[in-house]
């Protein structure tokens, strides 16, 4: 799996997670994983709050970490978390963390087991978690191609970043996100269906460049015309 299947998550470095020479303690970064871990599994619609209440947990057996490049205090960075595996009674997550400057900081792997919570032993993963986790991986897959940044914005929302990309062939890589997520939603005693709606802006043709922030909101009120139009459609603004 690589690594356009990704959820990212923005981390301001606080003062207490440095060192006395000034940059990030190395335990920060085991936390930051929780962090990027906690935000994919929300993503994919199967929050830890659900699996506790299901009496699962996933717990991590091993952990490592590579140091790349220093963070410092104050510094936004950006934890990049991805599902590499998932077996029968375990998974293993991903994760990059990068700089203001989008070098590579560190980059680690947890693997996890899922454990009865009543009995604390091991246990085969429940059929759901497989599913979600898996189908969640599987429509970031389908949907990104090589070189795309998936994000999750916060709550439900998600931004696609598509370089060199017009409106019209960014519109179909949308429509094929939007058909994707036409599932069943996995997991669940009782099927609901999950549609997703879809603005699309791009900076093409335009007699001036767009600002980030500018892009975005371009973007999120085409976002608003999908929704009103009906949701579970794309518009381009």
């Amino acid at each position: 799996m690589s690594e356009e299947r990704r959820v990212e998550t923005e981390v301001k470095v606080r003062y207490a997670e440095t060192d006395a020479q000034g940059v990030v303690y190395h335990g920060s970064y085991v936390v930051w994983f929780e962090v990027g871990r906690t935000e994919y599994c929300e993503a994919a619609g199967y929050p830890y709050p659900r699996m506790e209440a299901e009496g699962v947990q996933i717990v991590v057996v091993d952990l490592a970490a590579r140091f790349r490049r220093p963070a410092r205090y104050g510094d936004v960075v950006r934890v990049a978390t991805r599902l590499a595996t998932i077996r029968s009674r375990g998974c293993t997550f991903a994760y990059r963390v990068f700089l203001p400057d989008g070098g590579l900081a560190v980059e680690g792997e947890t693997v996890h087991v899922f454990v009865d919570a009543a009995t604390g032993r091991t246990i085969a993963a429940p059929e759901s978690i497989r599913m979600v986790l898996a189908a969640f991986a599987a429509v970031l897959k389908r949907g990104c191609r090589r070189g795309d940044l998936a994000a999750r914005l916060g709550g439900e929302e998600f931004a696609i970043l598509l370089p060199t990309t017009g409106l019209v062939p960014a519109a179909l890589v949308a429509e094929r996100i939007r058909r994707a997520t036409e599932w069943r939603p996995l997991g669940v005693s009782v099927p609901v269906p999950v549609t997703v709606s879809v603005g699309v802006a791009s900076t093409e043709n335009l007699p001036a460049p767009l600002t980030a922030a500018e892009l975005l909101r371009r973007a999120d009120a085409a976002l608003y015309l999908a929704k009103g139009e009906g949701r579970n459609r794309v518009v381009s603004g």
